[in-house]
């Protein structure tokens, strides 16, 4: 079958009326009992059509909510750069340039190659200021660029430990192993 599926309505016709409450149980639009003229066909018709109608309404209110909260979803941006204070200065860190991200007390700390940078924030705060799609958080204290994991291990009691390409040893901790599973499916 080709193209959308049209929606179905389904009209019983029959002479035997003890079938009436089974055909209403599967849905039925009507139930039309024998004999009967083209006046009572009529407005089984005009039912079926009307019904139909509403559903294909409520169907494409549906498909509009869900393309206006994936449209929203897709609007939601993330910044690019991140402005670093540090010994009397103040960096931009690109963010696509961030290895991973510990947590540090009241702080994070950024890690950037070999340099690392503190940016006073709690790691919540940067969770929701990184693009999902590019970050993981991969254990309470540790956020990872996801381009920068060479390969994961499975480690003791469903935890994992992460190498990244440039060597250094992470946990993800089994507690972030769903955040794992959806990035597989996709929905990362």
């Amino acid at each position: 079958m080709c193209g959308p599926r049209q929606p179905r309505a389904v009209v019983f016709v029959t002479a035997y009326d003890q079938y009436a409450v089974k055909a209403f149980d599967v849905h039925a639009l009507d139930y039309i009992l024998k004999p009967f003229g083209k006046e009572r066909i009529r407005e089984a018709l005009t039912r079926a059509k009307e019904k139909l109608s509403r559903r294909s309404v409520d169907e494409m209110g549906d498909r509009l909510h869900t393309l206006l909260r994936q449209m929203e979803d897709a609007r939601t941006t993330y910044p690019d750069w991140l402005l670093v204070k540090g010994e009397g200065k103040s960096y931009f860190v690109k963010i696509s340039e961030v290895d991973w991200v510990e947590s540090s007390r009241n702080n994070v700390k950024l890690h950037v190659g070999a340099a690392v940078h503190t940016l006073h924030e709690t790691t919540a705060n940067i969770e929701r200021r990184l693009d999902p799609r590019r970050f993981l958080r991969v254990h309470r204290s540790t956020i990872v660029n996801i381009e920068r994991i060479k390969d994961l291990q499975p480690w003791f009691n469903g935890e994992y430990v992460l190498t990244l390409r440039d060597g250094t040893e992470l946990t993800m901790s089994a507690t972030y192993k769903e955040k794992l599973k959806e990035f597989r499916s996709g929905r990362g």
